[in-house]
């Protein structure tokens, strides 16, 4: 499940975290969702060194950033869910129990 907390702050600024999210949430909402998106990065793991630091595509899964990656596959077949580096939830969680 994905969780959400809405704390209705529109200035990113005047939040210190998700602590203070929920100290001023009343009452607090949160809504939970069976399915979601899963964002990948475009390039295989390694721990970050000097040498690896600034590859984006390594470190992050913005898709405004991996879509410029030359390794980027974009999904066209909404039916289906192992193909691309944005996948559903459902698809990530089959993923993982298959490897436990």
């Amino acid at each position: 499940f994905f969780f959400q907390a809405e704390d209705g702050i529109r200035v990113p600024l005047w939040s210190r975290g998700l602590g203070d999210v929920y100290k001023r949430q009343d009452p607090l909402r949160i809504y939970i969702f069976k399915e979601g998106l899963a964002r990948l990065a475009t390039s295989k793991y390694e721990a970050p060194v000097s040498e690896n630091i600034d590859n984006l595509y390594m470190h992050l899964t913005n898709y405004a950033i991996n879509k410029n990656s030359k390794n980027f596959v974009f999904n066209t077949d909404a039916d289906k869910a192992d193909v691309g580096h944005k996948r559903s939830l459902s698809f990530v969680w089959r993923m993982s129990l298959k490897h436990i």
